[in-house]
């Protein structure tokens, strides 16, 4: 039986893909964990490596409003010969950038959530997994390690 902290305890979480057919047997739900110790040179998803949200950008989506820069309260978002870029050294990951952004060029990448929000998202999908003997797949990141 899990414990009352174990089952309260936030993990952060890539973006659930629902509707996968390429991870095991039947239609799927993909949920890919954040946090990876091992840094494997074949890893397919760079993304997850880091436990914690982190910030991603997309410099082709920009639509140069400029409001990331505005916003970005250490000056690390720049657009420079009209590519958007951040500069990691000064970034702490604060997200105002984000919330701005009206194109998605940057996006949080990451989103805490607990066993019951996880499971709450994955059993949407039950109709499907009945009818086509498809479940869900847990990947990574790792998704056993203790973050």
């Amino acid at each position: 039986m899990r414990s009352e902290t174990a089952t309260n305890k936030k993990r952060v979480v890539l973006p659930i893909t629902r509707m996968n057919v390429h991870d095991g047997p039947g239609v799927r739900t993909l949920i890919p964990f954040k946090g990876c110790p091992l840094r494997c040179l074949w890893c397919s998803r760079l993304d997850s490596q880091k436990a914690e949200p982190e910030i991603a950008v997309y410099p082709n989506k920009c639509i140069h409003c400029d409001q990331c820069i505005a916003v970005c309260p250490l000056n690390a978002v720049h657009l420079t010969n009209g590519t958007l870029s951040i500069d990691r050294s000064l970034c702490n990951n604060c997200g105002k950038c984000v919330l701005v952004c009206y194109s998605e060029a940057i996006k949080l990448l990451g989103q805490p959530m607990t066993i019951e929000e996880l499971l709450k998202e994955a059993k949407k999908d039950s109709l499907i997994y009945k009818h086509s003997h498809g479940g869900i797949t847990i990947s990574g990141g790792e998704p056993l390690i203790e973050s």
